[in-house]
């Protein structure tokens, strides 16, 4: 799964990676996005924007908002399969972009962090899915899910799943309303190690109030 993530960027640098033309909001670095957390999304509607979506989905028929905590990852494997999933991957697409995500694995009773990023730290983008829900004050709450699939060498022995990492060459046709389902899916698999990297940090991560620079530092 992915229950942890860190977006470290300045607004400049942003906006033309992800192809956004209007700079709506400020990008502030945010070391330790979890669920529940606000932050900015990449869609397109005819063009290219952002949404600042919460995470958790919460799909258009739910009661109310509760189930969003329960639905922050989606499996590619069924995705198509599940009504709480299948009507936003059609449909509703989204670009979760990221500097690296955060795992869990035990180790002699503990639970160590680790953190998965690109060797040149440079941003990335993971595959997501997004949905509206309206409020009882008639305004609309938008989330997303992030999807995943069977690991890669790299997260292999800490986790058995990771989150769908885009090249960025499928960026921009996995949010192309126009993208048939055959080559969306083709873009569900696991993403080569060859550019990324992962190491231990320090388990303050596990404290979501945490958000500072030293998170992402070897331990």
């Amino acid at each position: 799964m992915c229950g942890r993530f860190l977006l470290i960027s300045d607004t400049d640098t942003f906006y033309p990676r992800f192809k956004v033309k209007e700079k709506v909001y400020e990008i502030i670095p945010n070391y330790n996005i979890a669920p529940g957390a606000t932050t900015p999304i990449v869609v397109n509607d005819q063009e290219n924007k952002i949404i600042k979506m919460r995470w958790g989905l919460v799909p258009f028929w739910a009661k109310d908002t509760k189930i969003g905590y329960k639905m922050i990852n989606t499996r590619a494997e069924t995705i198509q399969l599940k009504p709480s999933f299948s009507h936003s991957f059609k449909t509703m697409r989204c670009l979760v972009h990221a500097s690296g995500f955060y795992e869990w694995k035990k180790e002699d009773e503990q639970k160590v962090t680790y953190l998965y990023r690109r060797k040149d730290g440079q941003l990335f983008a993971m595959a997501g899915i997004y949905d509206k829900w309206m409020q009882p004050d008639g305004e609309f709450l938008i989330t997303f899910s992030i999807i995943t699939t069977d690991p890669n060498a790299l997260i292999a022995p800490i986790h058995d799943r990771m989150p769908v990492i885009l090249s960025e060459e499928n960026e921009q046709k996995w949010i192309n309303k126009e993208t048939v389902i055959d080559n969306l899916n083709m873009m569900l698999g696991s993403y080569s190690q060859k550019d990324f990297e992962i190491y231990q940090v320090s388990n303050e991560v596990n404290n979501p109030a945490n958000n500072f620079a030293d998170l992402i530092k070897l331990v």
